[in-house]
């Protein structure tokens, strides 16, 4: 995606990332970082596969989302919902470090 930021070791396979509104400067890095939130992109080590992440998101480090067994239409947090079988996070979506998608 446009802008989209993506962490070192990180593996994306079959999935969609629709970037970001506008550049994260550095003041705004640090603001997100006191607050306790990943700056906005993809997270060191992280992994996503088969997923739909939309646009402004904040994807933490070793973040783990991969189409999960079971239900095909589920929410799994406040930022992510799988709808036939596919991850989704929603726009503008904070996903802690270390957090997985398991259903």
């Amino acid at each position: 995606g446009v802008r989209c930021v993506i962490g070192n070791n990180v593996t994306i396979r079959n999935s969609v990332l629709m970037g970001s509104d506008e550049y994260e400067g550095d003041h705004d890095r640090k603001r997100n970082l006191a607050w306790g939130r990943p700056p906005t992109g993809v997270g060191d080590g992280s992994m996503i596969e088969g997923a739909i992440v939309d646009k402004n998101c904040h994807i933490g480090q070793r973040v783990r989302i991969v189409p999960p067994q079971g239900d095909p239409n589920q929410d799994l947090a406040e930022f992510c919902a799988v709808r036939d079988g596919v991850p989704v996070i929603i726009k503008d979506g904070v996903v802690p470090d270390g957090w997985q998608a398991i259903g």
